[in-house]
């Protein structure tokens, strides 16, 4: 009994001092030599090592001995997940044994312990079955949590360039999977429901997330058939990302609403946004419709060449509309620069032809050539070079120019004015 003891104690104090490698030894020479004398916590101690060292298939072998001994053991059951979970969860097996493993875990531990394996399981099985489009899955694994418990505080680390670095938080990890799950499921107002209830209670956001949450209600919300809240939530996602992907889905919406003409200016503004011609393919198409709709032969040919082009250089096969198209109109090869040349030309005209500016001329340069007064119909407007759009040799007293009101407030007079945002030189002016 008292050579246990002994060793037990050097196995406790080296777990204790971190020194996981000479415990280990002095625990296995505790099962080895007195294993009827071991104690549930001798064996913890085993595998909990083993697990720090990074032994995960020594872990897992005492680990089902260990449960099998003691099932109703909380600590046993947690290094057991542990292993498990360094071992097929954490890199990713193949499917059937990571699917295994994950229910595996959620039987063996406290998955309200945001800091034991069971959370890190869940957020890992959530984001694979999302990609693996499994969403009702993800959907079921997500209602086993209880959010309040799930704390708000973001990791941060430094990577390998020196770089700091800041990942979300579970919280905000439950919020974006649970969305994307639901978007994916076609639970719409479920999906708007949980992601009011994200951008309500998370205060901060990474990756976008207060972005692709509103994403994710604006999309509920156009196949609900709530086109006006849609596009509210895309105009407020414009204001802070300028992208392409949002334009083109205010156009989708218009064209739900039958607002043909709305519809083809956002489309044509998405075009002419940056971005990867080969993934705005979609919004050709749908340009392209529009133009048929219209009888406006040369524009739809133009697109429908744009199309030919972009898929024969990709190497893709055409759906039935765009084959259709391509024969009745008679699509030949054609210089794909020449043809993205004339698409921007018709994109340009549709934005000039909606274009809501106001015509007018600078009366007045100050002579610190930052302000000027810009006249039309009778009305003086603030502006500054700032909200110039333009060749700045173009800032000048008699310049005709194109331009938009936008609020403002003098600082000095202490008042709201109306001045002169976007100003542009006129085309053909002097």
């Amino acid at each position: 009994m008292t050579s246990y003891i002994n060793i037990k104690n050097k196995a406790d104090q080296h777990r204790k001092q971190k020194s996981y490698k000479e415990a280990s030894g002095y625990y296995h020479e505790l099962w080895d030599n007195y294993s009827s004398q071991c104690t549930k916590w001798d064996l913890w101690g085993l595998i909990f090592c083993e697990n720090k060292l990074g032994n995960y298939d020594a872990a897992l072998k005492m680990s089902r001995l260990g449960y099998q001994k003691y099932p109703d053991f909380r600590q046993i059951r947690q290094v057991y997940s542990w292993a498990i979970y360094y071992l097929v969860v954490k890199d990713g097996q193949e499917k059937k044994s990571f699917d295994k493993a994950v229910y595996g875990i959620l039987k063996l531990t406290d998955y309200m312990d945001q800091y034991g394996p069971g959370v890190l399981t869940i957020f890992k099985a959530a984001a694979r079955w999302n990609e693996e489009k499994e969403w009702q899955k993800t959907i079921d694994l997500l209602s086993k949590v209880d959010v309040s418990f799930l704390s708000q505080d973001s990791f941060s680390y430094v990577d390998n360039q020196g770089l700091s670095k800041e990942l979300a938080s579970p919280k905000e990890k439950y919020f974006a999977a649970l969305t994307k799950a639901q978007i994916g499921a076609k639970a719409w107002q479920d999906c708007i429901q949980t992601a009011q209830m994200g951008l309500k209670i998370l205060q901060k956001f990474h990756f976008g997330n207060n972005i692709w949450f509103r994403w994710r209600m604006s999309e509920s919300h156009y196949h609900l058939g709530q086109y006006d809240l849609a596009v509210a939530l895309l105009m407020e996602i414009r204001k802070k990302k300028k992208d392409w992907f949002f334009t083109a889905a205010i156009g989708t919406n218009k064209v739900a609403q039958k607002k043909y003409k709305e519809a083809k200016l956002f489309f044509a503004q998405a075009c002419l946004e940056q971005g990867d011609w080969t993934k705005k393919t979609k919004v050709f198409t749908s340009l392209a419709q529009l133009f048929e709709q219209e009888n406006n032969e040369q524009s739809l040919k133009n697109h429908l060449e744009l199309l030919w082009n972009i898929y024969q250089k990709e190497g893709w096969k055409m759906g039935t509309y765009l084959s259709q198209q391509v024969e009745r109109y008679a699509i030949k090869a054609k210089s794909l620069s020449q043809v993205k040349e004339e698409a921007m030309k018709i994109w340009t005209q549709i934005i000039e032809d909606n274009d809501p500016s106001l015509k007018g001329v600078i009366t007045n340069v100050l002579p610190n050539q930052k302000v000027c007064f810009v006249l039309s119909k009778g009305c003086s407007y603030f502006g500054s070079i700032n909200d110039f759009k333009g060749d700045r040799v173009f800032f000048r007293k008699g310049q005709e120019v194109l331009f938009r009101i936008a609020e403002g407030y003098d600082r000095k007079k202490k008042r709201k004015t109306q001045n002169a945002v976007q100003i542009r030189p006129q085309k053909g002016s002097k």
